[in-house]
This record gives C-alpha cells, structure tokens and sequence, in this order.
C-alpha cells in the first residue's frame, strides 16, 4: 500500500504496515490510528484475525474511527473477520449468500459523493485488475459494482457510516499467499486512485464523528456595474462569501468554469479571486455554471459550491 500511496498522495497519508500475525500476535495499541486497513489478497491469503483483535477493532470502530475492509476478508476463509464486520456492511451472512457471481475489470458507479470525488474525480466506468464478487450480498451502500441493475449483488465499493470495503487485491496475493498476476501497485490507474479516495474518505471519520467539511457561497461580480447582469464582454470576478470554516481557514481553492453552450469548454482556476470573460456567441441562452471547492487547514474538503449565470441579450 505505501508504493501507491508515495505515488498518489505523498505525503498526504502515513503508512504503518504489519502482516496479520504480527497484528494478531503483538497486540498492537490500535488507538493511535486514525484508520485500519485489512488487505490486499486473493482469500485474504487464507489468513484471518483474531477474536482478541476483532473486539479491539469493534472498539475502535465503536470510537468512531474508520476501518477499511478488502477483497475477500469477508467471505468463506475468513470466518473471524466475517463473524465480526460482516453487520458493519450490512450483509446478513445467513440470508444474504450471494447470487451475483460476477468477474471481470469494469466496473461502474452507482453512487456519487466525497468518495469519488475527493482527491480523484472518478468517472462512471473505472478499469479494475481481474476481480470477482464478493462471498455476500450487502445493504451498505454502493459507491462502484460490476452491474448497475444489481449494485447490492455485485457492489466492488460500499461502505456504512465509518466500515468501508474495497474488492481491490484479487489479484495481488493468491490464496496460498504467494505473489499473484497483478501486483497492487500495478492495477489500472483509476482504482488506484479509487483506492486513495476511499482512505480518505475512511479516515475522515474520528471521535463519534465524521470531521465538519466548510461551506461557502460564491460571488461573480460583472463589470457592468449591474447585479445580476452579465454581457458578452463583460469581466467576471469571482470570489466566497459566507464561509463557514469549523478546521481553520481556507488555504486551497478549485475552480471550474464551464460554458454551458458550443463545445462546453472547462476553465479551471486556482487562486482566491480568479476573473473570466464572457465570450459566448449571439443569439443563444448563453450560460455559465461556475463551481468551487475549498479546503480548509485540515485539508478537508468542501462539496462543489456551484453558480449558474445567464448571458444578458
């Protein structure tokens, strides 16, 4: 896991690696973390977790802090971790046997939010190493799943308040433990940053809860001197007002500017107080949706804050 993440967010996540035995053997103080991990491999490598460290880890979960589960650590070969977190997702390991058998490299979103959002903006369809459904279904929700039609059935990401499970790692480790076809640092780029996403939006959650996100309202101020009327040739100034900063305060800004008309180009902007030029043709309903994200001194994210303006005749 640290090769991705020294190449996709270095130095944003700190990695304390630990084979299972040693976690299940040394005890470790888990409390110091901010999120666990349990992956990656085919059957889990056929390995599994102790019931010391499973009551360990429902206290931590209990806490508040997040824990992110992967490929197969729920499942037939690992009747601990299955016992202990299958209920974290929803899955009623004695109703809900799964009828989706499903593999592949595709799959498909089913729901949008900060998990594809932040730090990546994911797409619809994202390539994945060679994969296959997991043991059961779930009532989590589903953030990506190889049929649209049957999410719950086919779910590769879902996740319920602070457990989330990722199918990545099939291909990593097989069940035996040796090295498999696809080391993870090698799967396609885009679920590796999926990958990445889903840390961060697991290790959001802290003491009892999920860290305030800040707000703001958008402000595009024309030079025609008029409120709310914008000509072609105008200059807009764009700013935020009305923030809300419960981390500190704002130190990075993300801008996008689309022309919602003709080819609907992106301008993408990065300072506090960016400026456009309306140049839209004539005789259209020329308009412009205008989006920011801010980010405060913890690094947290807003949501997109967005702003539509209309071309004045």
């Amino acid at each position: 896991m640290k090769e991705v993440v020294d190449v996709y967010a270095p130095g944003q996540i700190d990695v304390i690696s630990m084979s299972i035995d040693d976690f299940n053997n040394n005890q470790p103080n888990i409390s110091q973390y901010d999120m666990i991990m349990f992956g990656f491999g085919d059957c889990y490598s056929s390995k599994d977790i102790s019931d010391t460290m499973a009551s360990k880890v429902e206290d931590f979960i209990a806490s508040g802090k997040g824990v992110l589960l992967s490929h197969d650590t729920i499942g037939n070969s690992t009747k601990n971790f299955t016992k202990y977190f299958a209920k974290y997702l929803n899955i009623d390991i004695g109703s809900y046997y799964q009828d989706e058998y499903w593999s592949g490299n595709t799959v498909y979103q089913t729901k949008k939010g900060k998990l594809t959002e932040y730090p990546f903006e994911l797409g619809e369809v994202i390539s994945i190493a060679p994969s296959h459904y997991q043991w059961y279904r779930t009532g989590a929700d589903v953030w990506y799943a190889a049929n649209v039609d049957d999410p719950q059935g086919s779910w590769f990401v879902a996740s319920f308040q602070n457990v989330v499970h990722i199918a990545s790692g099939h291909s990593s480790y097989s069940c035996s433990g040796a090295k498999g076809s696809v080391p993870l640092k090698d799967s396609p780029e885009k679920e590796l940053q999926l990958l990445i996403n889903t840390v961060h939006y697991t290790s959001q959650f802290r003491q009892s809860d999920i860290v305030e996100e800040p707000t703001a309202k958008i402000s595009a101020i024309s030079s025609s001197g008029v409120t709310g009327l914008y000509y072609n040739g105008n200059t807009v100034s764009l700013s935020v007002y009305d923030e809300y900063l419960p981390n500190g305060n704002i130190i990075k800004y993300e801008w996008k500017v689309t022309e919602k008309f003709g080819s609907q180009k992106t301008y993408s902007y990065s300072t506090a107080k960016p400026s456009f030029t309306i140049n839209a043709p004539a005789g259209i309903k020329a308009k412009y949706e205008i989006k920011v994200r801010i980010y405060d001194e913890m690094n947290v994210p807003s949501e997109w804050i967005i702003k539509t303006i209309e071309v004045t005749d």
